[in-house]
């Protein structure tokens, strides 16, 4: 039944207090919990999801989650459990609550804006999302390790321990490209926070990190761009940014043979003529071909064996690209993300109206509803991140606030 058996979900209200004995993290006092309760309440939060991206380990033991307001985890998929919080201690939370407590004191430094009730929103606060944020995850090729992106970071973490290995100050890619003055720009940025620098794009964090297929390089894409760096030292291998212009949306990925990469962007305001996709040589970062027709925007995705590309458009549409000569093979109804399955026969959408759809690719047909295998979700979350696991049987769904569905899709032909 699907509310029984084939209903396994995981609910995370507060990470810290999940966690096992013996890890390195310090609890949050029982006034804050208070706070934080009452915050979520007054804001209606159960139609809206904490969780930004999810991805599956190679052998699909393990989900990384990345979150709004939290640091991302490690959670064993068969039970739902912590295993680990990345690259986080007791110092990070000191750092944490030193912030907070700053900002309910003079709500009007680092960008923080009002938010109604009385209050201030400090999801947005670049100054926050630094010290505890990563708003993209991706494992390496062989598991070993965890890059996780946000607001001018990139960091990377040993995927067995969940300790930090590498933290990457990608903010100097809009300081070369963009400003007049880089180390001005650059210092802005550390003293400032980037919101009050980038208004809302800056608030986006990162939209995507990947890494190649042979594991060496990792995409990781910000308001002003994407930067391709060596997973070994960190280095900026290229970036790649087609208008001057500062903010925007980019979706950045390999394709499954590690040649080329796909990076969409779509520019701050909506600016339909700067919507494009555009496909690079993945060692070089030289641009290959472009496709402007139907002003990509969001996420986007290869199919397994590279022939295909499906986006999601400015108009609202879920688009499908024969990836060698932009032909259109479908064009559907869109959504807020997507996830190939691993044979590239289905698209797992997720969408605010329905939560996820399987479509099959060569119909567009739609073939399984997530609403029908779990009736009792809270409906009308909006950009529930989706990820497909590597052996085709469970998609990982993010719910309200905090919650995770594994849903059972075995019963699918692969």
């Amino acid at each position: 039944m699907p509310n029984s058996a084939n209903k396994l979900f995981l609910f995370v209200f507060l990470l810290a207090l999940a966690i096992s004995p013996g890890q390195a993290v310090s609890h949050i006092d029982d006034v804050e919990k208070a706070e934080e309760k009452l915050e979520l309440l007054e804001e209606g939060s159960l139609e809206r999801t904490f969780l930004r991206d999810m991805d599956f380990s190679p052998d699909d033991k393990i989900l990384a989650v990345s979150y709004a307001n939290r640091p991302p985890a490690q959670v064993a998929v068969a039970s739902g459990r912590i295993l680990n919080v990345l690259g986080y201690s007791p110092d990070e939370e000191l750092k944490r609550r030193e912030l907070s407590r700053r900002l309910r004191q003079d709500p009007t430094i680092a960008g923080a804006e009002r938010a109604g009730h009385g209050g201030f929103s400090l999801a947005s606060n670049s100054l926050l999302r630094r010290v505890n944020d990563i708003n993209a995850v991706t494992y390496s090729p062989d598991g070993k390790q965890v890059a996780g992106a946000g607001a001018g970071v990139l960091k990377l973490y040993d995927a067995q321990s969940g300790r930090e290995e590498q933290v990457i100050s990608i903010t100097e890619t809009a300081a070369l490209t963009h400003a007049q003055d880089p180390q001005y720009f650059v210092s802005m940025v550390a003293s400032m926070g980037g919101s009050a620098l980038l208004g809302g794009s800056w608030g986006v964090g990162s939209s995507s990190v990947e890494y190649s297929q042979d594991g060496k390089l990792v995409a990781v894409c910000q308001p002003y761009g994407c930067s391709v760096r060596s997973s070994k030292d960190g280095k900026e291998v290229y970036g790649f940014h087609h208008s001057d212009r500062m903010g925007g949306r980019y979706f950045a990925r390999f394709s499954p043979e590690g040649k080329e990469l796909a990076v969409v962007c779509q520019t701050t305001g909506m600016e339909r003529s700067a919507c494009r996709l555009d496909i690079l040589d993945a060692q070089s970062g030289k641009i290959l071909r472009t496709y402007q027709k139907r002003w990509p925007y969001g996420d986007l995705r290869w199919s397994q064996d590279g022939k295909r590309l499906a986006f999601f458009t400015v108009e609202g549409k879920l688009v499908e690209l024969d990836s060698a000569d932009f032909k259109e093979l479908a064009v559907l109804p869109g959504g807020d993300r997507l996830s190939f399955s691993p044979d590239g026969r289905y698209l797992v959408v997720s969408d605010r109206e329905e939560g996820a759809r399987i479509i099959e690719v060569m119909s567009g047909k739609i073939v399984k509803r997530f609403y029908q295998d779990f009736p009792d979700a809270v409906r009308g979350i909006k950009a529930r991140p989706v990820a497909w696991s590597h052996d085709g049987k469970t998609i990982a769904v993010g719910g309200e606030e905090y919650m995770v569905y594994f849903w059972d899709v075995g019963a699918l032909k692969q």
